[in-house]
C-alpha cells in the first residue's frame, strides 16, 4: 500500500494499520508489521514466530542479499509443498 494511502487511512480512522504479507499456500500470513513497537510503512514487516524468510537469487535459489532478480525463500510448519507443486 502506498505510504501516503496508509498514513491518510490512519490519520483518518485514528488507528493504525499493520502492513504484511502472506500467501495462499503459506496459511496464509508470512510477514506483519508488529501492532506495538517499530513499524516502517511501506514495508511487509517481520517473519511472524516459525517463520524463515530469506532473499534469495530467482534462478540459483542461493542466498543473494539485495539484487534486482531475487525472490523471498520461506519455511514455516504449515507450508503447503501441494500448491507448490503446480
Amino acid at each position: 500500500m502506498p505510504v501516503e494511502v496508509l498514513n491518510s487511512f490512519n490519520d483518518t480512522s485514528g488507528t493504525n494499520v499493520a502492513e504484511g504479507y502472506g500467501l495462499s499456500e503459506a496459511s496464509p500470513v508470512t510477514h506483519r508489521n508488529p501492532i506495538s513497537g517499530i513499524r516502517k510503512a511501506g514495508s511487509i514487516g517481520i517473519p511472524i514466530p516459525n517463520t524463515d524468510a530469506k532473499i534469495v537469487d530467482a534462478i540459483t535459489l542461493l542466498f543473494s542479499g539485495c539484487r534486482i532478480s531475487t525472490e523471498v525463500s520461506l519455511s514455516k510448519p504449515l507450508l503447503s509443498l501441494k500448491i507448490m507443486r503446480h
